[in-house]
Formats: C-alpha cells, sequence, structure tokens
C-alpha cells in the first residue's frame, strides 16, 4: 500500500501544514511506502529537506508555464 499526500505545492516556504505533512510522511516512509504529489511545482529546490528525502511528483510544472505565459496568466483560472 502507498500512502499519497497531496499537497497544493511542496516547493514553497509554507508553514504548519507542510511542516507536519512531511513529519507524518517521513514518519510513516519506516513502515510503507509514500509519496507526495504536488499540485503545483514553481521552485527549482524544495524550501523543506522532507520534499527532497521523499519520492514525489508535480502534476503541473509552473515553471513551464512561465516560459510560455505572463505572470497574469498563471494566476487566472482557465475559462476551458
Amino acid at each position: 500500500m502507498t500512502v499519497r499526500f497531496l499537497l497544493h505545492d511542496r516547493f514553497t516556504k509554507g508553514g504548519g501544514v507542510l511542516t507536519v505533512t512531511f513529519g507524518l510522511a517521513q514518519a510513516l516512509s519506516r513502515h510503507t511506502e509514500v509519496e507526495i504529489v504536488s499540485l503545483y511545482g514553481a521552485g527549482a529546490d524544495p524550501v523543506h529537506q522532507a520534499a527532497l528525502d521523499l519520492p514525489g511528483r508535480t502534476l503541473i510544472d509552473r515553471r513551464d508555464l512561465a516560459d510560455r505565459a505572463s505572470p497574469a496568466d498563471l494566476n487566472t483560472p482557465s475559462r476551458s
């Protein structure tokens, strides 16, 4: 069984939510498979070391969008 945590963006500074989530994920990883799933990825390097230590993936890499869109486009929801 794999336990997956879904985060908005595991690369940001965040606060208590990221700290607690990464702490729980690290503790669980000693006993079962754990994966961090990040909806967005905006930073080149994660702020939290746990983001590097735990397996994870990013669903939408905003760095790719930044090459093609203006900053205003990154924060505007799609209407399609």
